[in-house]
């Protein structure tokens, strides 16, 4: 059963991934009746200005760290922890920073994150892969218990 039908008459497909990251998932199209699959991305806004008041702190409280020693937890618009779970992440390392909203992918780029936590939305995906950051998975909704499985 197709939920799309119209999708089979398209001339192709893109899809913000890459061939490397989803070789299975890409290859599987290969021999049936959709449309051939382009693997364009990752897409990412590297160009967005950081013009939140909070978020420009984050990024000059990031100055003040050594390389590789923040661990960045960004949990998504709709994930939320109560004060215990808050608890668990941060007491290990003591010294912190909470903010609301948190530009995730300039704080990827910089030299003092060396680590990170995330819901696993496809977007923080690929975000921390393209800056090269290790990062926990901690799945809360929509698909993301998928993607966990598959990177």
């Amino acid at each position: 059963m197709c939920y799309f039908p119209e999708l089979r008459k398209a001339k192709g497909i893109m899809v913000n991934t890459y061939l490397e990251l989803e070789t299975h998932a890409i290859k599987s199209f290969h021999d049936t009746n959709f449309p051939p699959e382009y693997p364009v991305g990752p897409i990412l806004n590297q160009d967005r200005k950081v013009e939140d008041v909070d978020a420009r702190d984050v990024i000059s409280w990031s100055d003040g760290q050594p390389p590789l020693s923040v661990v960045v937890l960004c949990f998504g618009s709709v994930g939320s922890f109560n004060e215990i779970q808050m608890g668990s992440w941060s007491a290990p390392w003591g010294t912190g920073k909470v903010i609301g909203w948190a530009p995730q992918l300039s704080l990827f780029a910089h030299e003092a994150v060396g680590g990170g936590g995330s819901h696993y939305g496809w977007n923080s995906v690929l975000e921390s892969l393209w800056f090269g950051v290790p990062t926990a998975a901690w799945p809360m909704y929509a698909e993301q218990q998928l993607i966990r499985w598959t990177c």
